[in-house]
Order: C-alpha cells, then structure tokens, then sequence
C-alpha cells in the first residue's frame, strides 16, 4: 500500500501485491478529493474503475472518474 499526503486536497491511495515495484502495472489507484468547492469529500478510481492494472509512479496523470 503507497499512499501520497503531498497535497492535503488530493490525497492518492494505491494497493498492490506486496513487494510489487511502484513502477509496474500492477496497482489499484483511488484519488480522494476533499474540496469545499466539491461539497466535501469525492472518491475517484484511475481510468474509472477498480482493477489492478496502473503504475503508482503515474499517479498524477492517470484520468479519474
């Protein structure tokens, strides 16, 4: 598990088998948004959904819906 505190405001939340190198493509990425603008908190997966298939490294250019 990797998660990225860097922005207080997009906190990134990724799993993966242990062991598993931040740069394969192997990881489930959420994105959780926490934004007045935003009426609080939203969850968002990479490419929208669930699976195992994203690089932790890429985070911050993955799409999220």
């Amino acid at each position: 598990m990797q998660i990225d505190y860097s922005n207080p405001n997009q906190i990134y939340i990724g799993w993966a088998v242990p062991g598993t190198a931040i740069t394969d493509q192997l990881w489930q990425i959420r994105l959780v948004q926490n934004a007045a603008s935003v009426s609080g908190v939203t969850v968002l997966w990479a490419d929208g959904d669930n699976k195992f298939d994203n690089v932790w490294n890429n985070r911050t250019m993955l799409n999220y819906a």
